[in-house]
């Protein structure tokens, strides 16, 4: 049967212009790379089952009509267990969180993020460090990766986050010298010295979404309990110190 591939020419020559004369807007196909070069009936019969199998008019078998033209998306499925954030799971009082990717643009709005949140009337926080001073976020405020925010949370609530489909080149924030509130963008947990690297940090203070409460420092260079190999935590909130401006870059 050989790999599945998605083919837009074939010696040069289009493959919807070799099929029946039309052109590249026809379309990419897909072909089955056989060992031997040809993938045909016989092959078919051999290698799929026969509720798989291509039959034209529902009497003659034909691979071409696997061929499919007209891909419109392709989807990877794996068995491997999910490792980005689908919610946010705050405790009662205040929690420091972010965001590990840009949301779809329906709810990215504080207001529409937080609506399933009882705050009692606090404001949501964030913190600008090149001013050095807190600001409000307004209801119509993007909630976007790599920055933290802190929110109140009358009791345990969890927030389902919902992802951008295409979402725009990767993300960046600009880190200044002192204290930074900052989040991890990325995929999955990350040690902070691989999430970190190229930046001039020297401290990262978590936030324990689960105690609600700071956990032990990060070092730059440090060991033991305060070794830069620990992970960054989708989700939850940090303080960085650093000693010169850097840039923060969502991790691929």
């Amino acid at each position: 049967m050989g790999p599945l591939v998605l083919v837009w020419e074939v010696n040069g020559v289009n493959v919807s212009a070799a099929a029946g004369g039309g052109d590249a807007s026809d379309g990419m196909r897909i072909y089955f790379f056989a060992d031997d070069g040809v993938f045909g009936n016989y092959d078919m019969f051999q290698t799929m089952p026969e509720s798989d199998r291509y039959n034209f008019s529902a009497a003659y078998p034909s691979t071409r009509g696997l061929s499919v033209q007209f891909v419109d998306r392709i989807k990877i499925y794996t068995d491997e267990p999910e490792t980005t954030l689908l919610s946010l799971n705050l405790s009662n009082g205040w929690n420091f969180i972010s965001v590990p990717r840009v949301l779809n643009a329906e709810n990215a709005a504080a207001e529409r993020l937080f609506s399933g949140v009882e705050t009692e009337s606090r404001a949501i926080l964030g913190y600008n460090a090149e001013k050095n001073e807190w600001e409000t976020v307004g209801p119509s405020q993007i909630i976007k990766p790599l920055e933290a925010y802190w929110i109140y949370s009358a009791g345990p609530v969890s927030i389902p986050l919902t992802y951008a489909v295409y979402p725009p080149s990767p993300s960046k924030k600009t880190l200044y010298p002192g204290w930074n509130a900052v989040g991890l963008a990325a995929y999955a947990n990350v040690p902070a010295e691989n999430a970190l690297a190229g930046i001039s940090w020297k401290t990262l203070i978590p936030w324990d979404l689960e105690t609600g409460r700071y956990d032990a420092a990060i070092i730059h260079g440090g060991s033991g309990p305060y070794s830069p190999e620990r992970g960054m935590v989708l989700g939850t909130g940090y303080w960085i110190y650093l000693d010169s401006e850097s840039i923060f870059t969502e991790l691929p």
